[in-house]
């Protein structure tokens, strides 16, 4: 039996009633929800509120450890960029404040450069394989020069000058200070033991009896400072600039100077057992009755130099030039001086026994009253013009021939 149009109205408006009386209980389901949220009480409502907030301060610093970018939006550094001088001035004795805000100023730049250090690091890793020729890093190579630069003038812009401040005494040990301007500041007795100095900037700085044991000075400017009885044992000084600086009664033993420029330095009575002084330029610098036991003079230019009376036992100088340098009364004994260039030099009364000359050139040297026992030459060894009035060369035949006169009988 088919069904008729008039059979299919009935059920038709049947069906709409009962989708009206669904959508109509949906509503009035909204409706009571609304009305009961509206109901809630205002104190609730703030507390609710306030709990969210706390949650959300609470997440920004994991927010921001994931996105850099939005903690400097959210703690912007601009109190690291202030060029505002710090109080203090290098007359008087320093305010303690005003070394705890140093101090404190450069804790916080190095704990925020941590996280970008890692970066620098990574990009200049970036740069060396660029320039060592990879070609997968050809197209990065803009990028990367431009990102590294940028980042480098943002370190640069971030660290204060400390320049002509007061800071004797300061207790600064372990402090980090890389490429920092401290020209003409007083750190007279400052405890900076194990500080890290590489590239700063101490030119005509009061550095008196300072003690940087194990302290990092690589490549810093150190001209003219005054580093009298100042301890930088251990310290690392490699192409450092001390040149004209005065060092008198200095402690660098054990002290790694490799490439240190010491250009016109004071260094009279300093001690420097077993120092690396290889290919360091010494010209016209004075280390009158210096301690250079078991020292490592290598290549080193020790041109002009005032050596009076210095302790060279046993130190390494092979292929040093000492052209013109002045040994008198030196105590060069066991001394390696193979291939050194001694044209010149002044060598009277000095002692060189059992030293090594092979291939030493002492052309027009003044050996007058050395001591000359037991001393290693070769054929390359040259006294051409050399001064050998009274040079001793065995203590034992000299003894025998000429016996003492003052003996009592």
């Amino acid at each position: 039996m088919t069904n008729s149009p008039a059979n299919q109205r009935p059920s038709q408006a049947g069906d709409e009633g009962e989708q009206s009386t669904l959508l109509t209980s949906i509503q009035r389901g909204f409706k009571s929800i609304e009305r009961q949220i509206k109901g809630l009480d205002r104190s609730v409502r703030s507390v609710l509120l306030f709990l969210v907030g706390v949650t959300v301060i609470a997440l920004l610093p994991l927010i921001a450890s994931w996105m850099p970018w939005i903690g400097q939006i959210i703690a912007p550094d601009n109190s690291m960029k202030s060029d505002a001088p710090l109080e203090g001035s290098c007359g008087g004795k320093p305010a303690q404040d005003d070394i705890s805000t140093i101090k404190e100023q450069v804790s916080q730049i190095n704990r925020r450069l941590e996280g970008q250090q890692g970066s620098i690091d990574y990009l200049q890793c970036k740069v060396r394989q660029c320039k060592g020729g990879d070609s997968r890093m050809n197209n990065y190579q803009p990028l990367v020069n431009g990102e590294l630069r940028d980042k480098l003038e943002s370190l640069n812009q971030m660290r204060g000058s400390l320049s002509r401040r007061d800071l004797s005494k300061a207790k600064l040990a372990g402090i980090r200070l890389e490429s920092a301007d401290l020209r003409s500041s007083n750190l007279q007795e400052a405890d900076l033991t194990g500080a890290r100095l590489n590239e700063a900037n101490l030119m005509d700085a009061n550095l008196r009896s300072v003690k940087m044991f194990r302290a990092e000075l690589n490549e810093a400017i150190l001209h003219r400072a005054d580093l009298r009885e100042a301890v930088l044992t251990e310290a690392e000084l490699r192409k450092a600039d001390l040149s004209d600086a005065c060092l008198f009664d200095a402690y660098l033993s054990l002290a790694n100077c490799t490439s240190a420029k010491f250009r016109g330095a004071d260094l009279s009575k300093a001690y420097l057992p077993k120092t690396n002084l290889n290919e360091a330029d010494l010209v016209k610098a004075k280390l009158i009755e210096a301690i250079l036991i078991e020292a490592k003079l290598g290549c080193a230019d020790l041109s002009y130099a005032d050596l009076t009376r210095a302790r060279l036992t046993e130190a390494k100088m092979e292929r040093a030039k000492l052209r013109m340098a002045c040994l008198n009364r030196a105590e060069l004994d066991k001394a390696d001086l193979s291939g050194a260039r001694l044209v010149n030099a002044n060598l009277s009364d000095a002692n060189l026994r059992k030293a090594n000359l092979r291939g030493a050139d002492l052309s027009g040297a003044n050996l007058s009253g050395a001591d000359l026992t037991k001393v290693e030459f070769n054929d390359q060894t040259n006294f051409t013009g050399a001064n050998l009035t009274n040079v001793r060369w065995c203590r034992e035949l000299e003894e025998y021939v000429n016996p003492a006169q003052d003996v009592d009988l």
